[in-house]
């Protein structure tokens, strides 16, 4: 479902996993993430670049699949998302990797962009 700016309380969090944040203003999308998710997940938020994970797919697999008896839910914010992460998302979707919800946060992706596509349908 896309969802534009100004419908922004249409938003449920709860039971949704994957998040798409992409467009040029940065500072909304901060707010947005502040309000409506860190307020939920206070303690167990993670934050990654894209660059990061994709030099080391293996550290980024066991930090979200390892648990601690005082984790709930991971919030995880992956931050300058382009196409390159692509596959690395598919196999955290195959997984079903429960507690765990994940924010991608990109600038403009164009229509062609695989990962627009991919939450497009």
């Amino acid at each position: 479902m896309i969802i534009k700016s100004f419908e922004i309380e249409k938003i449920k969090i709860q039971g949704k996993q994957f998040f798409l944040f992409y467009g040029e203003n940065q500072g909304h999308k901060n707010q947005i993430i502040e309000e409506k998710f860190k307020k939920i997940y206070k303690e167990n938020t993670y934050y990654y670049e894209e660059s990061e994970i994709l030099k080391n797919e293996n550290n980024f697999f066991n930090d979200i699949l390892s648990k601690s008896f005082f984790e709930n839910e991971k919030l995880v914010i992956i931050n300058r998302v382009r196409d390159k992460i692509k596959n690395i998302l598919e196999e955290i979707i195959d997984k079903k990797i429960e507690d765990l919800v994940i924010i991608l946060n990109s600038t403009t992706l164009e229509k062609k962009s695989k990962i627009r596509s991919l939450f497009e349908k």
